[in-house]
């Protein structure tokens, strides 16, 4: 897994997405759905264990 610092900041700065009008669940789901994708493959292989 890369450091946080060399992932791609398009997919990491939640800073430079327009977030207004959304509650913090929104922006939480938001952001979970980033990581899902991101690490999905990460995530199916450690289900398999």
């Amino acid at each position: 897994m890369k450091p946080d610092n060399e992932l791609n900041p398009k997919q990491t700065d939640i800073e430079k997405e327009d977030t207004t009008g959304m509650t913090d669940d929104e922006i939480i789901d938001m952001v979970a759905a980033r990581i899902l994708k991101l690490y999905r493959p990460a995530f199916e292989e450690l289900a398999k264990g």
